[in-house]
């Protein structure tokens, strides 16, 4: 639907400070996870065992975290002796030979690509605030002063019971509706929180190879072209005003993307089509949920009516609401990233491209689990496997180096401890933008 209204901006709730100033109270309880993470986690002796194990169970992390983690002043000795307990259980799991170690493999590979450590600290952060805002919903309760952004609205979705899921929705429309009005200006800024929530740390580093290194897995090469495509193509839509619907983003990484481009024209389309788009979804779910009511009220009193599932309900009533479209950016870098994989696997076939890739850079170990579940046994499974095990144990010896102290008077040269753990984040989680942190 296309609405002839244009944005204003969000009224300051109860007269107090600006929008931009007023964020999502979620948002609010889930600041500093990811700092939390690297003080308290990755840069903790008392705990890194436990965090070398989720590491190598999550097969690294996504590469917004990874950027993220390289960007912060962390104590490298600390840092570089738990990455490198983690690719030492990494290569241990690759080199596995008992019966089960196969499956234990495929399992964790098939969820590399959604895993991060960082993103699952985020979702722990915010267990117990969504908790209490759903209780503001239960009849009786008293309503929620600040507003849900729209990533955390759709959170409170996922985990709201039937009663509540009208309610919630109603509350967000409203919300929506307050942005639209005749004649005022869009403050994209202002609104930007809203629909995409607040800027993650992690949104704001910039997709581009990080720890200096020259090279770079060739699958996140061909995602960081397909990105900058995709910012180009999000460009000409905002300036030409056609087909904005192929191109424009809906997912809070993408959404920050296009606000930081400096391009004040597609920071202003994408706003406008993020709050036209989500506005419609929801308010077609909410007429749904209530004439749901309405059928079911009426089948109870059938005869015939047979008693369906509850949890079953549920999860049709909460999908009326979240059901969507994928973001269109997510959709094009998903696109040139499994292009980018077959194309290797394909070119593997040949020696000579196997021995290419054996003296290159390899691939990072995110992009290197996508590849391994599909391709073909013999000789290029194996082949895959054992570059990524030697660029692997290539790993540890840097870090070994960077974590044993250099001697004074040698004459040697002195480790970088700094460069060798940002390096070895890099190989872990790669440089594309691919990917956003799922958490929210």
């Amino acid at each position: 639907m296309t609405r002839s209204a244009s944005l204003r901006r969000f009224p300051p709730p109860g007269g107090g400070a600006p929008w931009q100033r007023f964020r999502c109270g979620l948002c609010k309880a889930t600041e500093g996870s990811e700092e939390d993470y690297a003080r308290h986690q990755l840069a903790n002796p008392s705990r890194r065992r436990a965090s070398a194990e989720a590491i190598a169970d999550a097969i690294g992390f996504c590469p917004a975290h990874g950027a993220f983690l390289a960007g912060l002043d962390l104590p490298a000795r600390e840092v570089s002796a738990t990455l490198l307990l983690a690719a030492r259980l990494l290569r241990g799991l690759l080199q596995a030979r008992e019966f089960e170690a196969e499956d234990r493999r495929l399992h964790l590979f098939f969820h590399a690509r959604r895993a991060c450590p960082v993103c699952a600290q985020t979702e722990r952060s915010l267990a117990a605030p969504l908790a209490n805002r759903l209780g503001h919903f239960r009849p009786g309760a008293p309503q929620a002063q600040d507003p849900s952004c729209a990533p955390h609205f759709f959170a409170l979705v996922a985990s709201a019971d039937a009663p509540s899921l009208l309610p919630i929705t109603r509350a967000q429309i409203a919300l929506l509706r307050n942005l639209l009005s005749p004649g005022d200006a869009v403050d994209a800024g202002a609104i930007m929180p809203l629909i995409a929530g607040s800027a993650s740390p992690a949104h704001q580093r910039q997709f581009a190879p990080i720890g200096g290194v020259a090279e770079e897995c060739p699958v996140c090469a061909a995602a960081r072209e397909a990105h900058a495509r995709w910012i180009a193509a999000a460009r000409l839509a905002a300036r030409v005003e056609i087909g904005a619907w192929t191109v424009m983003p809906s997912c809070p990484a993408h959404l920050w993307a296009c606000a930081a481009s400096d391009d004040e024209r597609l920071a202003v389309a994408v706003v406008r089509h993020a709050v036209e788009a989500t506005l419609q979804r929801l308010e077609d779910g909410a007429k749904a949920l209530a004439r749901g009511d309405v059928e079911l009220e009426a089948a109870r009193q059938s005869v015939w009516y047979r008693r369906k599932n509850p949890a079953y309900l549920l999860g049709k009533r909460r999908k009326t609401v979240a059901g969507g479209d994928r973001c269109r950016a997510c959709e094009r870098l998903d696109v040139a990233r499994e292009r980018a994989t077959y194309r290797i696997l394909d070119r593997m076939r040949e020696k000579r491209y196997r021995d290419e890739l054996q003296s290159g850079y390899g691939l990072c170990v995110k992009h290197f689990a996508q590849a391994r579940i599909i391709a073909p046994s013999g000789i290029v499974r194996d082949t895959l496997t054992a570059i990524m095990v030697e660029r692997l144990a290539g790993l540890e010896s840097s870090l070994e180096a960077a974590i044993v102290p250099s001697e004074p008077n040698t004459g040697g040269a002195s480790t970088d401890r700094g460069e060798a753990w940002r390096e070895a984040l890099f190989r872990l989680s790669g440089s594309s933008a691919a990917s956003a942190p799922e958490a929210l």
